[in-house]
């Protein structure tokens, strides 16, 4: 029995990290303009008003037309494989937590385990290669911007960790 509560345990925290770094990888900009500093006031979707976080993030890095019609294509290239990769993704989600419930023998709930971390691990491949290749279109001045822009966005989770832990 304790070893069915420690695989729970292994199931939710690789669930957990999937939804955050998901969740980490749709972040843009936190400011809205140099004029005006939300200070985190309002959620990031109120921040957005409606703008995809790649259309702030193309705002913010200023890039040119040409820079950007080589992410929509590229983008569009990708889109079935990352579709099929998060409909597996939940499927597999779905198999573990069915199986967990109906009290499964410790292989199946293994063999899902795993199959659900080489489903995490090829996603984290695909996002690396997807930073990899806007890296590759970028100018110098927009890969500093692109820093900056992480770099305060770091800073201002730091804040908020270190005023929820006050």
């Amino acid at each position: 029995m304790n070893t069915m509560k420690n695989w729970r345990h292994l199931i939710t925290g690789i669930t957990t990290l999937a939804v955050v770094s998901l969740g980490s990888y749709a972040l843009a900009e936190e400011t809205v303009g140099p004029d005006k500093d939300c200070k985190g006031k309002h959620s990031f979707r109120q921040h957005m008003k409606g703008e995809r976080p790649i259309e702030h993030m193309a705002r913010f890095l200023e890039l040119t037309d040409e820079q950007k019609q080589t992410l929509a294509a590229h983008r569009d290239a990708q889109r079935a494989q990352y579709r099929e990769q998060r409909q597996q993704i939940r499927q597999t989600q779905r198999a573990l937590h069915d199986a967990v419930a109906n009290n499964a023998d410790e292989a199946e709930v293994t063999a899902l385990a795993e199959k659900l971390g080489d489903l995490s691990a090829q996603q984290a491949i695909a996002r690396a290669k997807e930073k990899q290749f806007l890296l590759s279109i970028l100018t110098p001045e927009q890969k500093e911007k692109m820093e900056q822009m992480k770099a305060k966005r770091k800073g201002h989770w730091r804040e908020k960790a270190a005023d929820t832990r006050a």
